[in-house]
């Protein structure tokens, strides 16, 4: 399968994508959480649980999985008896961002820029080899009084740019992750001007690397109030700012954009979803999907527990999760 086709795959309806690529310190936190051992076999285990259930027939395209994952042959080869794209995450997740000269000294100073590994070239045509189709790249940006700061945007800008140019060069659609965290008590206006702001900021940097938009993917987040606001907003004030905020800052030709959840419950994550693409489907837009992390798998895996005997459950809860998102994918939930 050639990148265009890939492309196609991952942005047609009714797919989307489950998001498995958690750090293994990340996946040892939720392990912990609901008592299960962690190791690098248990973490294999626990993905080959998501690679062997019938997800494909549930509308499930594509898995980003975590490079670690890749070393896995059978898992792999799990996935791809299923038709699933093999999406991995080529970041090395987040440092501080040290580049204060010109900012106020009282300004915030918990900014985190992403890092990667001087050697990438050589390990995308490597996680090529071993069998991903597509490359996903993640960002962060936190609201607060003072962030984030337009060094921050422009500095992750340039990341994701690179990144996104060098996945598209070695042959493996991009998956362009600039997120805006829900953390704080910010309002749904305040989301919606910083992520806009952090698009642009994105989409000005990539422009300049050449980029071919028809063979990238976005990922990015829902336009809401901050977790700690009470004063959230409805499903469809949410789903409205959310795809106005994409019409007015994501090029029109880019092959697919794909949600992230951002710890938004499971149904929740579906309900925005949904209306955001019945929205969209009014406008002639149909490249609208999810690649779901903890809305899809949070559920299956407190099901499972690491239990052979709850395999079946949990795997019955993972289908049921991805049919959800593939019909929200489709304003039919």
């Amino acid at each position: 399968m050639d990148i265009a086709e890939v492309a196609k795959k991952l942005s047609t309806p009714p797919g989307v994508i489950v998001a498995a690529d958690e750090s293994p310190s990340t996946m040892k936190a939720r392990f912990d959480a609901v008592g299960i051992p962690d190791s690098f076999e248990m973490r294999v285990k626990w993905r080959e649980l998501i690679a062997t259930a019938p997800i494909a027939d549930a509308g499930a395209v594509g898995v980003i999985l975590h490079p670690e994952m890749l070393e896995s042959a059978k898992l792999i080869e799990d996935l791809k008896k299923q038709g699933i794209i093999i999406i991995v995450k080529i970041d090395s997740g987040l440092v501080d961002f040290n580049d204060k000269q010109s900012l106020p000294a009282e300004a915030d100073k918990g900014e985190q820029t992403t890092k990667f590994e001087e050697n990438i070239d050589e390990l995308l045509a490597k996680w090529k080899s071993q069998g991903a189709g597509a490359t996903k790249f993640r960002s962060v940006f936190k609201i607060t009084d003072t962030t984030p700061s337009d060094e921050l945007i422009a500095a992750n800008a340039k990341v994701q740019a690179i990144l996104a140019k060098k996945t598209q060069d070695a042959g493996l659609v991009p998956m362009i992750e600039p997120e805006v965290l829900r953390t704080g008590n910010h309002t749904l206006e305040k989301d919606a001007e910083v992520t806009s702001k952090v698009l642009k900021g994105v989409f000005a940097e990539v422009d300049k690397s050449g980029l071919d938009y028809s063979l990238a993917i976005l990922k990015p987040n829902m336009i809401t109030a901050g977790e700690d606001n009470p004063n959230q907003k409805s499903v469809d004030e949410v789903a409205r700012t959310t795809l106005k905020v994409l019409m007015e800052n994501v090029p029109e030709n880019i092959s697919g954009i794909n949600f992230l959840s951002g710890g938004i419950n499971d149904e929740l994550s579906e309900q925005y979803l949904n209306r955001i693409c019945q929205l969209a489907k009014e406008k002639g837009i149909e490249n609208i999907s999810a690649s779901f992390g903890r809305a899809i798998v949070a559920t299956p895996l407190k099901i499972w527990l690491a239990k052979d005997e709850n395999l079946s459950a949990a795997q019955e809860a993972l289908v049921k999760r991805v049919q959800n998102s593939s019909l929200a994918r489709q304003g039919k939930l």
